[in-house]
């Protein structure tokens, strides 16, 4: 269980493996990407600001491990519903009635299916689905609300 009444406090020992001088006295922060629920969020608003930024090959690459990490998460609590007879449900919902505000992470951003292809994310905009890069994006057969953010184990 976490300790909720600790802030920043020195838990890793950080090695730079590059021999630049530049970040010789610099300070890092360290994400637990397997148990701390903030981790892929804070990596995916990281994923936005370097795209804003320029960044596009840090961007994809970060972009493309969340989209993992999310799925790896999902496919944890699907197992762990699964152990407790839990059935977790899937629920699609028709291109013909496509979302009308925003998802839980007060974003845009959704799960979808084209025609013959494997699920996806597609941000919805301006009555259009289009990928991260603006393109439209055809074939929407269906579409679902993104999985949940994880919790402690414990909390509710």
């Amino acid at each position: 269980m976490p300790d909720k009444s600790k802030g920043i406090y020195n838990k890793y020992k950080v090695e730079r493996t590059d021999p630049s001088p530049r970040h010789e006295n610099c300070v890092y922060f360290v994400l637990d990407m397997e148990h701390d629920p903030f981790a892929v969020p804070a990596l995916a608003a990281y994923a936005i600001a370097c795209r804003v930024r320029g960044y596009k090959k840090l961007a994809d690459d970060l972009e493309s491990y969340v989209e993992w990490k999310t799925r790896e998460l999902e496919r944890a609590k699907n197992l762990e519903r699964a152990k407790n007879n839990e059935v977790a449900q899937l629920k699609w919902i028709s291109a013909d009635s496509p979302p009308t505000g925003r998802n839980e992470w007060n974003s845009n951003w959704w799960l979808i299916q084209c025609k013959g292809e494997i699920p996806r994310r597609g941000l919805f905009s301006g009555g259009y689905w289009v990928n991260r890069d603006g393109e439209l994006i055809r074939n929407v057969i269906r579409w679902m609300p993104l999985p949940s953010l994880p919790t402690w184990i414990g909390e509710n």
